[in-house]
């Protein structure tokens, strides 16, 4: 097995602590040597040289050369590398090695983490995506919500906003479910995880885990029915002790710019909306029209000659990102630890946007307190701080929608509240951004401790216990001043949110393992309580005498909100769970993997509290079989099928229970407090269970030159919960009940190679492929659609529900107008097509016109290494996605398709007429489009300075680095970003990236 550069173990080599060993004097010598591999004959660089019961220690470089100071006699050299026998020599006289390591079978399958404990990739039997420490190496973003993009099949990670600091949503095999949680369970370091990921520093990260089928996720029962992910963060290594500081800065743009009209192409555009509603002749001079097409503000801008690029406005010139992380990694045989800091400063795309974390990761093991005994502690501190666009009444779009001529400030210098006079829903986005204050504040405290206990007289026997805790607190604030919509209405106005989570989990684990003659197995239990507490307040304060104060003393406001107005101040639920796991094989051949698990949720009625989830798996290891033995080509051939029940238990907290509200009744003349029913108890309303069959098979061919891994599955959940209407007699519309059926059904792949190696040179190309069809099968159990929410039997979730459109009417067909389903249109209107042929266009002609979910994805990486220089591309695919944008306005710069608007003289098929006002409707399906994107991700090149320069200077490794992020992005979607959408808040960035790393 060969890792490339990137994956050495990287190594420092200074003195912190003089151990009393080596108090004394000693006679040192240098010793010198080349590690090659005995399967292939090719240097192995990284390779960990360390003189035992001592300080000294080395790593080879990248042809497999070392160099190490030695004590003259009695020195012992320990050498061990992945996926490699640990080889030990006497040095004696000899000063120079030629060391050949032999492949390891057993850890040639690498060892991954599964929940609740970890297993040899071979014998892993459920379906199991991992995302190596390299991947997210190469990615270099300070984000790893962006680094996991791409990076695994059946994981579909889609930014929704180019917020600093912003995440989006993660889905694991679609969607699971049509109303609750469609999110996987994130798990770190083997406690679920509560925060948003992105407060982790994706440099502290050694592997990711995606478990998929109900085999891998089961364990977790109520809570993986939309998958799990496993984050396991780094851990102190034995040997010298590792500095590493890595530092880096970024130059933002944007990724896909905003497609707008320039002032000539807005004012043909306008014009011609007045010409073809006949208030102006097709030659009047453009400053004849002027007057007529432009409101009071816009015309002073014309005759001015002035005009504002309404974006460029709300755009930063070329913000910045700055990363900084210095970590320090140490360990021998009585403790281990790995610490770190980070600092990330994201400079928004837009002013007076930003981002702010300060992380803090320790992890510490013991190891000496007993020899039967473990004890562990890992720490994640973060703080987050967000600053982000204040809105006021409708004014996300308006830098977009505004005319090109409307005016920013009037001319007294202030600025102009409602930059077009007869629109005051488009406030100036201007002032709103630059006089508005927003910030929000995240802190967050991730701890597990956890002691584990192998005893002498029962050897495979463990016991370990974690007790895990998060205390998370959040602050929001926002201020508008006077100059604003709302700070004008309410002489200042400010809102604060205050939230605080404090959850913790208990975990019990008892595991055995034993081996007899071709028999092995492993047993797993796991007794675990789980907490959370969350509360929120709200307050706030209008009528300030003084902007200048902000949100820091309500007081001083007139009239304080009303607090607590906020949904769910307070939130308490408590999960008990039971769960037992066997692993068993045969000769390395014939695997059994059998898990059940029990849930009880306390947001449940008694009836339904628990819930138990089973799941079973079974392996065949046919290229170990006596048969295959003469097909040299094939090292390795494992077939797996796993059927399981899983669940998800994503239902508020109080929903089986009848809530009250408040309500106002009127007796006479007086209008008397009170309250009533909201909602009607439900003791039956339980877990939604998703059942998936997966069949799948791992493969490595060629000597390890391919391989890879491929699934079908079938998921199917029932039990949905879904809001069932009631009669009204019960004072209630509906009521939430475990209804409805839902199916996804896909294929993922996974593939690597080696196309070249040479001992210079080596190209690694991967790709990841998968598909997934989600489709209803019941919804209320009548088979009846919900058009209203545009869920359709037999129809995938998320489609887009409309008119289809047909067309433009063309001058020459009025007659046929005329005689259409919707004769009030003419020449230059959009047509829509009649389904049912009835002659009129209503409800009965809409139709599925698009789907909001790919039809798949995919990830390609190629990595050319030549000695200490290496290049790393990443492409990312979405396709098979539909999107709407919908600005038909005529003060609507945004879109691109009026360029091609319809005209006597430009009979396009494409966008109809210009016009004043929105005009005849609908306009059905016109603004769906194909948001499928190809996007190069990531193309890094990064150079190791010589081993032999590092000498000289002390250090033992130096990296530096270029990265292009999302720089290149081709799609058809013809307006904003494909992946954000047309209403994203802030565009997604790209960015050019210049790093160091530096090890010693």
């Amino acid at each position: 097995m060969k890792i490339t550069k990137h994956e050495f173990k990287s190594s420092v080599l200074i003195w912190i602590f003089i151990l009393p060993l080596l108090s004394f004097s000693q006679d040192l010598k240098t010793i010198s040597g080349t590690i090659t591999s005995q399967e292939d004959n090719m240097p192995l660089p990284g390779v960990n040289i360390l003189v035992e019961n001592t300080n000294y220690a080395t790593v080879s470089d990248f042809d497999g050369n070392f160099t190490l100071e030695v004590p003259e006699n009695g020195a012992t050299l320990k050498v061990s590398y992945i996926g490699f026998k640990t080889k030990t020599i006497d040095v004696d006289s000899q000063d120079n090695f030629n060391l050949v390591l032999e492949p390891d079978v057993a850890s040639l399958s690498e060892v991954v983490v599964v929940g609740y404990g970890k297993q040899k990739k071979s014998d892993i039997v459920g379906s199991i995506s991992s995302v190596s420490q390299k991947k997210l190496e190469n990615n270099a973003s300070p984000n790893i919500f962006q680094a996991l993009q791409g990076a695994a099949p059946g994981l579909n990670i889609q930014r929704s906003s180019g917020q600093p600091g912003s995440s989006g949503s993660i889905q694991v095999r679609g969607l699971n479910s049509i109303s609750a949680n469609n999110s996987p369970l994130i798990i770190v370091d083997g406690i679920p995880f509560s925060g948003n990921i992105n407060e982790i520093n994706p440099n502290d990260i050694s592997s990711v885990e995606v478990l998929k089928d109900a085999s891998a996720s089961a364990i977790y029962g109520s809570r993986a029915a939309s998958g799990v992910i496993l984050i396991n963060t780094k851990r102190g290594t034995d040997g010298k002790t590792v500095i590493e500081f890595n530092t880096s800065v970024a130059v933002q743009e944007e990724a896909v710019e905003y497609q707008v009209m320039n002032t000539n192409e807005f004012f043909k555009f306008r014009k011609e909306a007045y010409r073809t509603e006949g208030i102006i002749t097709a030659n009047v001079s453009d400053d004849e029209a002027a007057p007529i097409i432009l409101e009071s503000n816009e015309l002073k801008s014309w005759e001015r000659r002035e005009s504002i690029d309404w974006m460029n406005e709300m755009l930063n010139n070329a913000p910045v990102i700055y990363n900084n992380q210095i970590s320090i990694n140490s360990g021998n045989e009585k403790i281990r630890n790995y610490f770190s800091l980070s600092y990330v400063k994201e400079e928004g795309l837009q002013k007076k946007t930003g981002f702010k974390r300060y992380t803090l990761k320790n992890n510490l093991e013991l190891l000496s307190i007993a020899p039967w005994l473990k004890v562990g502690n890992n720490l994640l501190f973060s703080y987050n701080n967000y600053n982000r666009m204040v809105w006021g009444i409708n004014n996300q779009p308006a830098f977009y929608r505004l005319s090109p001529f409307a005016r920013i400030y009037e001319d007294d210098g202030s600025f102009t509240r409602f930059p077009q006079a007869n629109d005051e829903l488009l406030v100036n986005p201007v002032a709103e951004n630059q006089l508005s204050s927003r910030a929000n504040d995240f802190t967050n405290f991730f701890n597990n401790i956890y002691f584990e206990v192998t005893p002498e007289f029962a050897e495979g026997l463990s016991y370990r216990l974690n007790f895990g805790s998060t205390l998370r607190y959040t602050k929001e604030a926002i201020y508008w001043p006077r100059g604003t919509w709302l700070g004008d209405i309410n002489n200042g106005l400010a809102d604060v949110n205050v939230s605080r989570l404090w959850e913790y989990t208990l975990e019990n684990i008892l595991s055995y393992s034993k081996s007899f003659g071709d028999h092995s197995f492993d047993f797993t239990g796991l007794y675990s309580r789980q907490s959370s507490d969350f509360e929120r307040t709200t307050s706030g304060a209008s009528g300030f005498v003084t902007d200048d104060l902000l949100w820091y003393d309500l007081n001083a406001g007139e009239t304080p909100l009303l607090p607590g107005s906020g949904s769910n101040p307070k939130n308490e639920w408590d999960l008990v769970s039971y769960m037992a796991r066997l692993n068993y094989n045969y000769m390395s051949k014939y695997y059994i993997t059998a898990t059940v698990r029990k849930d009880g949720y306390s947001g449940f009625a008694s009836n339904t509290k628990y819930g138990t989830f089973p799941s079973a798996a079974l392996a065949w290891r046919i290229s170990n079989e006596q048969f295959m033995q003469e097909i040299d080509w094939i090292q390795d051939l494992k077939f797996r099928v796993s059927y399981g029940t899983v669940g998800n238990q994503a239902v508020g907290t109080y929903r089986s229970l009848a809530r009250l509200g408040n309500a106002q009744y009127v007796f006479g003349e007086t209008v008397v407090g009170g309250v009533r029913v909201n909602s009607l108890r439900n003791d039956n309303l339980g877990w939604e269970k998703a059942t998936t069959l997966n069949i799948g098979a791992d493969f490595s061919l060629v000597n390890g030159r391919i391989s890879g891994a491929l699934d079908f599955y079938r998921t199917q959940t029932e039990d949905l919960l879904l809001n069932r209407e009631i009669p009204k007699i019960t004072g209630q519309n509906d009521i939430l009940f475990n209804i409805g059926k839902l199916k996804n059904v896909g294929f993922e792949l996974a593939l690597n190679t080696i196309p070249v190696r040479t001992q210079d040179f080596i190209w690694r190309l991967g790709l990841n492929f998968s598909t997934n069809k989600n489709e209803i099968e019941d919804l209320y159990g009548d088979q009846k659609d919900d058009v209203q929410n545009q869920w359709f039997i037999g129809e995938p979730l998320n489609v887009i529900y409309d008119f289809q459109f047909d067309g433009i009417w063309q001058s020459g067909q009025e007659d046929e107008i005329a005689a259409s389903a919707t004769p009030e249109r003419q020449p230059g209107d959009v047509k829509i097509k009649d389904q049912n042929d009835d002659g009129v266009i209503d409800a009965n002609d809409r139709v599925i016109v698009g789907v909001q979910q790919p039809d798949w994805l995919g990830g390609l990486s190629s990595t050319f290494s030549y000695k200490d220089l290496s290049l790393d591309v990443f492409v990312q695919t979405v396709q098979g996605i539909d999107r709407r944008f919908r600005e038909e306005g005529v003060s609507a710069r945004f879109i691109k398709a009026p360029y091609d608007y319809w005209t006597p003289e430009n009979p396009s098929n494409t966008w109809f007429r210009p016009r004043i006002n929105a005009g005849p409707t609908p306009l059905g399906s016109i603004d769906v489009y194909d948001a499928s994107f190809v996007r190069l991700k990531d193309i890094t090149l990064s150079y190791n300075l010589p081993s032999s320069l590092m000498k000289k200077t002390g250090l033992d490794k130096t990296k530096i680095y270029i990265n292009l992020h999302d720089y290149f992005t081709f799609t058809e979607f013809p307006y904003v970003d494909p992946e954000a959408g047309a209403y994203a808040e802030i565009s997604i960035p790209k960015y050019i990236l210049l790093g160091l790393n530096v090890s010693f």
